[in-house]
């Protein structure tokens, strides 16, 4: 599309040389904007058209339009190229907004990440460790045992205590009895009837 000045130039220019510029301006503007012809041939059409227009052939008039011809076109080269300029220039513009927008929008998740991540006080600290406390003195046990190797290389299991919340009473493990019980359903039990 044509700018402004350029029609503005253009309807002057046809003005000047006593053509209808209404009608011409549009005509010369068609074929200076078909992309599908090249220089040339657009120059030459052009030419053609405003000779014709004439009522005389004087070599006057020739020289009027082929000078008018060539510095038309120069002329919207170089209005096309302004408005190319123009828009890489908003288009720019619009990216480094767009940009901008991003960064802003990422720097203020990360200003709210950074707030909503609750920083431990030493009032928080201590009510982890007597929760921490709680626990162990509710699901946890201690387990004391004394192993030794006989003579033949096997396990003798010489003590094995186990301290337990049940009733706090101490059981000797019998001599397959290795590991620990497993008693977490009847402390869960205990706690759940509790």
């Amino acid at each position: 599309m044509a700018d402004k000045e350029f029609l503005e130039y253009l309807r002057q220019q046809l003005e000047g040389m006593k053509l209808d510029s209404e009608v011409y301006s549009e005509y010369v503007l068609g074929i200076v904007q078909d992309e599908t012809t090249d220089e040339s041939e657009k120059q030459e059409a052009i030419t053609d058209s405003l000779n014709a227009a004439f009522e005389d052939d004087s070599a006057d008039n020739s020289t009027k339009v082929a000078s008018f011809v060539s510095e038309c076109l120069t002329k919207y080269k170089d209005s096309m190229e302004k408005e190319k300029e123009k828009q890489i220039a908003l288009k720019k513009d619009t990216f480094e907004k767009e940009l901008q927008a991003i960064a802003a929008a990422a720097e203020s998740r990360r200003n709210d990440t950074s707030a909503s991540v609750a920083k431990p006080t030493w009032g928080d600290l201590d009510e982890d460790a007597e929760i921490k406390k709680r626990l162990v003195d509710q699901f946890g046990f201690q387990l004391e045992e004394y192993v030794e190797y006989g003579e033949d290389g096997r396990y003798n299991a010489a003590q094995l205590k186990r301290n337990g919340k049940k009733g706090g009473k101490e059981q000797a493990a019998n001599e397959d009895d290795l590991l620990p019980k497993n008693d977490n359903k009847e402390r869960v039990c205990v706690c759940v009837c509790a």
